[in-house]
C-alpha cells in the first residue's frame, strides 16, 4: 500500500520578520542535503506502532511554499477580471472578503493534496510545488510520497492556524495518508522588522503602520508546557541574514522534524483516547435520553390526573362519571403514543440539533440542565395541547 505523508509547518510572526527569506533558506538546505539523510530522522506508523521511515521506499519528495500575499494577488485579479465591467470594488470590505476566500482556498488545497483527492472546490488551479524529486535510493519501488508544506503567512490569530492543525489531527485515523504539524513562531521584534522592511524593493514594501498594527494584534501561541495544542511550536527569533549563522538552519530543520515526530507519536494516542470518549459521550446521551423518557413518563401521568380532575370539576354535577374511564384510556393511551413514539423522536432530534451546533458541551453542567429543562417544557405543552384536543373531540361526540 503506498503512502502520503504530509507536513505541514505553519509560520507565526509579523510582516518582515524573515519568514520568506527562511523558508528559501530551509528550502535550500532540505534539498541540498546529500542523499537526504534527514529522512532518517523522521518516524511512522506501522502495524506494531512506530518505526523509522524507511527512505527506500519513498519514492518523491514534494516541498510547496505557499506564499499567501502571492495567492491573495491571484484571487484578487480573479475577482478583479470579472469585476471589470461593473467597476470593481476595492474597499476593505472587500479585500477583506478576498483575503478569507484566499486563506479558505490555501487550506483547500493543502487539504486535496495532503489527503490525493479532488474533494474540495477550488477556484485557483492546484498549486505547483516549488520542488520536486524522484528519490534515487528508492529501490523497493513503494511509491510512498513525502509532501513538505511551508504556510508562509501572519497567521496572527489562532483561528487561522489551528484548522490546520486540525486537519492533521483528524488524518491520525487515516493507515494511507497522514498529515503532521508544527508551526514556527519567529519572536516579535519591531525594530529589526521595520529594519529588513526597508531593504524591501517598492512593489514588496509594506507600510510601517501595517507591522504596527500586526505587533499589537498577533496572538502568541500558548506556552509550551500549558498542555495546549501549539506545544509543537519551534521559536526562532527574527530572521535576518546579515545577524543570522547561516550553519543555524540545520538545528532549526531538525527541531521541525522533532516536533513532526511529536506531534505523530502525541496525536495518535489521543485519537485513540478521543474515539473511546466519544463512545461514552454517546452511551451517555443514551443514558440521559432514556431517564428522560422515564422522567416525563410520570410527569405525564401527573398531568392527566389534574386534567381529568379539572374536567370532572368543570362538568360539575353535570359530568357523567361513567364516561371517566373511557377518558382516562383515551389519555392513557396518548401517553403511551408519547413515550414510545413521539418523545424518543423529540429527544433524538434534539439532541442531534445540540451536537451539531455546541458540540455536546458536556463540561457545563449547568447548561446542561437549562438544555434539558427546556425540552421537558416543550413535550409536556405539547401533551398537554395534545389532550385537550382529544377531551374536545370526546366532548363533542358525547
Amino acid at each position: 500500500m503506498t503512502c502520503v505523508h504530509s507536513f505541514l509547518l505553519t509560520f507565526v510572526g509579523i510582516p518582515a520578520c524573515g519568514k520568506s527569506s527562511l523558508a528559501r533558506e530551509l528550502i535550500q538546505y532540505i534539498t541540498q542535503t546529500d542523499g537526504f539523510t534527514w529522512l532518517d530522522r523522521l518516524v511512522e506508523k506501522d502495524s506494531n506502532g512506530f518505526k523509522q521511515i524507511d527512505k527506500t521506499s519513498v519514492s518523491n519528495i514534494n516541498i510547496y511554499h505557499i506564499e499567501f500575499d502571492l495567492i491573495f494577488q491571484r484571487v484578487f485579479q480573479l475577482y478583479n477580471s470579472h469585476t471589470t465591467s461593473s467597476g470593481g470594488n476595492n474597499s476593505n470590505e472587500t479585500i477583506n472578503r478576498l483575503w478569507k476566500l484566499t486563506r479558505q482556498e490555501i487550506f483547500n488545497q493543502v487539504y486535496n493534496i495532503s489527503n490525493s483527492t479532488k474533494e474540495k472546490e477550488l477556484i485557483l488551479d492546484t498549486i505547483s510545488s516549488v520542488y520536486s524529486v524522484n528519490n534515487n535510493s528508492n529501490i523497493n519501488n513503494v511509491g510512498n510520497t513525502i509532501n513538505i508544506f511551508i504556510l508562509d503567512d501572519n497567521m496572527h490569530f489562532k483561528s487561522m492556524r489551528y484548522k490546520y492543525y486540525q486537519l492533521s489531527l483528524q488524518s491520525c485515523q487515516s493507515n494511507s495518508n497522514s498529515i503532521r504539524y508544527c508551526q514556527l513562531y519567529f519572536s516579535k521584534d519591531l525594530q529589526l522588522s521595520i529594519e529588513n522592511n526597508s531593504t524591501r524593493v517598492n512593489n514588496q514594501f509594506i507600510p510601517i503602520d501595517t507591522i504596527e498594527n500586526m505587533y499589537n494584534q498577533i496572538e502568541l501561541p500558548t506556552p509550551i508546557n500549558s498542555g495546549s495544542w501549539e506545544k509543537y511550536t519551534c521559536h526562532i527569533n527574527t530572521f535576518n541574514k546579515s545577524i543570522n549563522e547561516i550553519n543555524n538552519i540545520n538545528k532549526v530543520w531538525y527541531s521541525i522534524i522533532d516536533k513532526w515526530n511529536e506531534f505523530l507519536l502525541e496525536s495518535s494516542e489521543m485519537m485513540k483516547n478521543n474515539i473511546i470518549l466519544d463512545q461514552k459521550k454517546i452511551q451517555d446521551k443514551i443514558n440521559v435520553q432514556n431517564n428522560k423518557v422515564h422522567q416525563l413518563d410520570l410527569q405525564i401521568r401527573k398531568i392527566i390526573g389534574e386534567i381529568i380532575k379539572q374536567h370532572n370539576e368543570s362538568h360539575g354535577s353535570s359530568c357523567n362519571h361513567s364516561q371517566t374511564p373511557n377518558i382516562s384510556k383515551l389519555l392513557s393511551n396518548l401517553k403511551q403514543h408519547y413515550v414510545k413514539i413521539i418523545i424518543p423522536q423529540m429527544l433524538h432530534d434534539y439532541y442531534h440539533q445540540q451536537h451539531h451546533t455546541d458540540n455536546y458541551d458536556d463540561d457545563d453542567d449547568g447548561e446542561e440542565g437549562r438544555e434539558g429543562d427546556f425540552i421537558t417544557n416543550i413535550i409536556l405543552v405539547k401533551f398537554k395541547n395534545h389532550s385537550k384536543h382529544f377531551l374536545s373531540n370526546a366532548s363533542e361526540n358525547e
